[in-house]
C-alpha cells in the first residue's frame, strides 16, 4: 500500500520506507512483532500516534521493542501495548543517552513473567556512560504486572512522570530512578499496588554527578513493600517529598554528608506499622540520620480516618488540611 489514510501500511516493517522527520499514526488494529525489534531512529521514523478515535494494540509477544540512535525524538502516544509474556520481560526500551523521549496516553499490560534482578520493566532506560535529557512519561496506565516496573530509568535528565495511574500489578514497582540521574519532577502520579510506588537508588556508578529528585502531589498506595523507598548509597544532592499522599511503609536510608539529604513537608501519611519512627518514616541505620528532615507532616494509622478509600481527605482533616497537605489541590 501508498502508506496514505486511504491505504496505509499494513507491516511494522514498512515504517522503514518513510523518511526519518516523518510522524507515522497507526490506524485500528492489532501490530505485532515476529522478533526481537530493534528500530533505528536515526534512519527510521519514531514519533508514532495511534489514529484519532481509534483502538490500536501492540502484541509484543515475540520480543521487547527497543530503540537506538533516537537522539533527536521518540514520541509514543495513544497506543495499547501488551508485552504479552515476551522471553524479554521488557516493553519499550531505548539507550539512556537518548534525549527527547516521550511516551504519553499508553496503556501497558502483559508483563506477568518479571524475575526480580532482570529490571523487568514496561518503559526501560538503559544504563550509559552519556546522560540523555528531556524525558516525559505523561498520562499513561498501567493495570498488570507481576514483578514487573512501570518505567526504570539510567542516566536522564530532566525527567517529567507525571499524572500516571498503576494500579493492579503484584510484587512490582511503579517508578524507580535508579542510577547516573539529575532533576526528577515525580508528580501528580496515582498508585494501588501490591509493591513499591517510588523507589530511589543511586550509587553514581557511571560518574555523571547526581542531582535532586522531586516527588509531589502523588497519591500513593501501596501493600506488602515500602510505598516509598529512597536507598540512596552515594547520593549527595536532595531528594524533596512534598504534598503527597501516601498511604503504606515509608523507608530512608541515609548517608552521611553535609547537607540535607531527604527533606518531608506536608505530606499525609498512613502508615499502621513504624510507630516507633519520626513520623512513622523508617529510617536505617547507616549513615548520618540528621540528614532527613521532617516538616509538617499530617500523620496518622487507618483507623483515623484522615482520608478515605480514594486517598482524598475527610471529616475534620478536610476541612482543616485541604490545599495544605496530601496530594490535592484547591
Amino acid at each position: 500500500n501508498a502508506g496514505t489514510l486511504a491505504a496505509p501500511w499494513q507491516t511494522l516493517e514498512k515504517i522503514g520506507d518513510a523518511a526519518s522527520s516523518d510522524f507515522i499514526y497507526f490506524r485500528a488494529g492489532t501490530y505485532s512483532t515476529t522478533q526481537q525489534n530493534s528500530w533505528d531512529g536515526s534512519v527510521n521514523p519514531v514519533v508514532w500516534m495511534a489514529y484519532p478515535g481509534e483502538t490500536v494494540n501492540f502484541d509484543f509477544a515475540s520480543g521487547a521493542f527497543f530503540v537506538q540512535n533516537a537522539s533527536d525524538r521518540l514520541f509514543i502516544d495513544g497506543f495499547n501495548i501488551d508485552t504479552n509474556a515476551n522471553s524479554q520481560q521488557r516493553g519499550i526500551s531505548y539507550v539512556g543517552s537518548l534525549s527527547n523521549i516521550t511516551f504519553r496516553r499508553n496503556t501497558f499490560t502483559g508483563l506477568t513473567n518479571g524475575i526480580a534482578g532482570n529490571n523487568p520493566s514496561y518503559m526501560f532506560s538503559t544504563q550509559s556512560s552519556v546522560r540523555g535529557e528531556y524525558t516525559v512519561i505523561q498520562d499513561n496506565t498501567n493495570t498488570e504486572g507481576t514483578n514487573s516496573i512501570f518505567y526504570l530509568g539510567y542516566a536522564n535528565s530532566k525527567v517529567l512522570v507525571e499524572d500516571n495511574t498503576i494500579t493492579g500489578t503484584v510484587t512490582s514497582t511503579a517508578i524507580t530512578p535508579k542510577d547516573g540521574n539529575n532533576l526528577w519532577f515525580i508528580r501528580g502520579n496515582t498508585t494501588d499496588i501490591d509493591g513499591i510506588s517510588v523507589k530511589v537508588q543511586e550509587y553514581d556508578s557511571q560518574g555523571h554527578g547526581k542531582g535532586p529528585v522531586i516527588i509531589e502531589y502523588n497519591n500513593f498506595k501501596s501493600v506488602n513493600a515500602n510505598c516509598i523507598s529512597a536507598a540512596m548509597y552515594a547520593q549527595d544532592d536532595t531528594v524533596i517529598c512534598k504534598r503527597n499522599t501516601v498511604r503504606g511503609r515509608f523507608y530512608v536510608r541515609p548517608t552521611s554528608g553535609t547537607d540535607p539529604l531527604f527533606q518531608t513537608e506536608n505530606n499525609v501519611i498512613i502508615n499502621d506499622d513504624d510507630a516507633g519512627y519520626t513520623d512513622r518514616i523508617r529510617t536505617g541505620p547507616e549513615g548520618d540520620q540528621g540528614r532527613i528532615t521532617y516538616a509538617d507532616n499530617l500523620v496518622g494509622v487507618t483507623s483515623d480516618n484522615i482520608v478515605d478509600a480514594n486517598g482524598d481527605l475527610q471529616g475534620t482533616y478536610r476541612t482543616t488540611y485541604l490545599g495544605t497537605h496530601g496530594h490535592e489541590v484547591v
